[in-house]
């Protein structure tokens, strides 16, 4: 996860070194390659030059872990750099798109959805088949792509835009195995959060994990005295002799 990428001061950062290990492990097979391992690579290399290890990490868990929770200021340019990746990805697909005659006349999505080597579940004929519905969901995804290239930078827009791509992504992988390149996107919405969001959504799981913890210390039950249990015994016999349970 993007929160456990830190960087350290007398070891390389878990980013590079996975960027590095994937490229040992792929040196000129790089055409296997699916666009979620070069997303992930990308937003790897990014995270070389974030604080990532400041906060909610494993590096402030060991330098400070009274302070966990906290959130100290740092400057965001590795944070644009990835928010300005994800809309190059958008405008990009877009561009290309439009450039396709299956695209342009609307049937793209019904080609897609019949690939059998990627599907993950059969789109019901019906659907799949259909001019209309095909019609429908590939303009709706070219202009979905295209809001997430450049509405995703208007604040007042950008709540009601990452749900349309959350959106557009579930179904992605609902249908199609593509790797984890939908999940990457997705999480990489976290880049577009505003603080404010961000660490009411923290603080949240922060209260949520404080009250599991303090539910599974609590003593569920207590032994009780030999001498109140030998007292307890002739009521339950008496109790079974009138047909009521006795609650052993």
């Amino acid at each position: 996860g993007f929160a456990f990428s830190g960087v350290q001061a007398d070891s390389p950062p878990p980013s590079l070194t996975y960027v590095a290990r994937s490229l040992r492990a792929h040196p000129v097979a790089t055409s296997s390659w699916s666009s979620g391992d070069v997303l992930l690579r990308i937003l790897c290399f990014f995270l070389i030059f974030a604080p990532a290890g400041a906060s909610l990490s494993v590096d402030r868990l060991r330098v400070a872990r009274d302070r966990f929770w906290e959130f100290p200021a740092r400057a965001p340019w590795a944070l644009r750099l990835v928010q300005i990746q994800i809309t190059v990805v958008y405008l990009s697909t877009f561009w290309y798109k439009i450039h396709g005659s299956d695209w342009r006349h609307g049937t793209a999505v019904s080609y897609a959805a019949r690939l059998e080597d990627f599907q993950r579940f059969a789109m019901p004929g019906v659907l799949s088949h259909s001019l209309l519905f095909s019609t429908v969901m590939t303009y709706w995804t070219l202009a979905i792509e295209l809001m997430l290239g450049i509405l995703v930078w208007n604040r007042a827009a950008r709540p009601f835009v990452l749900w349309l791509g959350v959106a557009m992504h579930f179904f992605i992988s609902l249908t199609l195995r593509l790797g984890f390149f939908s999940e990457t996107m997705v999480a990489s919405y976290l880049a577009f959060l505003a603080p404010a969001a961000a660490t009411a959504v923290i603080f949240a799981v922060r209260d949520r994990l404080a009250a599991i913890v303090a539910r599974v210390r609590e003593p569920r039950w207590t032994v009780a005295p030999r001498s109140s249990v030998r007292g307890a015994q002739p009521q339950r016999e008496e109790l079974g002799r009138v047909g009521l349970p006795t609650g052993t």
